[in-house]
């Protein structure tokens, strides 16, 4: 059994834009995303990810740091319609990830998300295929209520198909 781990989330910085670079490039880390060459993007990119989470109401963009303060992830929520929320969330660190850090920075990021006004409950998006993720999220009590076939294709031209997840909170 995977020890409890502790993690501590923080607003992202500019000083994070080359890190959050490094992860979304890496097709180990984007693959189950369903970018398995990694996001062909910029650091302005990055920037402009950072810029509207920060102008966006009912929204946080944060880095997930390690008991030990390495930055290995990225958590960020936003608000989806009146009571709804979603988010997304990454061990960047390949050395971190199947440790337990990802499902403490989950259980943290939903804390955060129920303390905004009017949340009630938050849905999230998954490839069918990141058994990994699905795992994770039915372990904190998130249920399956429908799945999308074939409605978009990855980078490579593939069809994925989207399971919708929520937690009532």
């Amino acid at each position: 059994m995977t020890e409890k781990r502790k993690v501590c989330l923080r607003e992202v910085t500019q000083k994070d834009v080359a890190k959050l670079y490094e992860w979304w490039t890496n097709g180990k880390v984007m693959e189950p995303v369903g970018f398995p060459n990694g996001l062909s993007i910029t650091l302005t990119d990055v920037c402009q990810a950072i810029k509207r989470y920060e102008d966006t109401k009912d929204s946080a963009f944060l880095i997930i740091l390690s008991d030990s303060g390495v930055e290995i992830g990225e958590f960020a929520y936003s608000k989806l319609s009146k009571d709804t929320y979603t988010f997304d969330i990454k061990i960047g660190n390949y050395s971190y990830q199947g440790q337990g850090y990802g499902k403490q920075a989950l259980l943290e990021g939903i804390n955060l998300i129920k303390l905004q006004k009017n949340a009630k409950r938050i849905e999230i998006h998954v490839a069918p295929e990141n058994l990994r993720a699905l795992a994770l999220y039915e372990s904190v009590g998130f249920k399956r209520i429908k799945r999308i076939e074939n409605n978009w294709k990855d980078q490579l031209g593939n069809p994925r198909s989207t399971e919708v997840l929520e937690l009532v909170i």
